[in-house]
């Protein structure tokens, strides 16, 4: 009876397996990066679409003299940070999986393969899981990134991301600040 690694040819598919799941990974890495980009071009629009509406309303608000049509700014702005922070959501998704991607390159992920160079020395990605974009087929076998996923995903975190609520919260209180100025400047409703 011959042993299974004794199989003629065998060696042979394995290498050709390792090199296919070899190129899923350079190809999911590349395809995470893309999408990365994508969301921050679109948080990027996202934010001069906030900004455009903000400085028309208060533009309106000083033609109009009216001080009170400035706070119609408060859920547009409200609305457009909820949307970034949606997307921000997605873009973390991918973020949370490069980081799987990249310590399982640079150093370890317990499992039956450690790390890339264990996986080029058996030839195998073994639980591994490839490809995985957004994360949701690792978390099915990894509780650790199930974790630290929902938490990097949650719509709340993506409220907070600093790049999120840094515009936003200054445009609210430019917001406060413009009623406020408008109001001494002897502005009134419907003035």
């Amino acid at each position: 009876m011959k042993h299974a690694n004794n199989v003629p040819g065998l060696e042979d598919h394995r290498q050709g397996m390792f090199a296919f799941q070899l190129e899923l990974l350079r190809d999911e890495i590349a395809e995470i990066q893309s999408k990365i980009a994508m969301y921050d071009d679109l948080s990027f629009k996202i934010k001069g679409w906030a900004l455009t509406l903000w400085i028309g309303i208060l533009g309106y608000a000083i033609n109009q003299r009216s001080p009170f049509v400035t706070l119609v700014s408060v859920p547009v702005l409200v609305a457009f940070w909820f949307l970034e922070a949606h997307f921000k959501c997605y873009q973390q998704r991918s973020m949370a999986r490069m980081g799987y991607i990249e310590r399982f390159i640079n150093s370890s992920i317990e499992g039956p393969v450690a790390n890339l160079g264990e996986a080029f020395e058996k030839q195998s990605f073994g639980t591994f899981v490839l490809p995985d974009p957004i994360g949701r087929q690792t978390c099915k076998t990894d509780e650790g990134f199930k974790t630290y996923y929902r938490e990097k995903t949650s719509f709340r975190r993506g409220l907070w991301i600093r790049n999120v609520r840094l515009l936003y919260l200054f445009l609210l209180g430019a917001t406060a600040v413009a009623v406020v100025v408008l109001q001494l400047l002897g502005f009134r409703q419907g003035g």
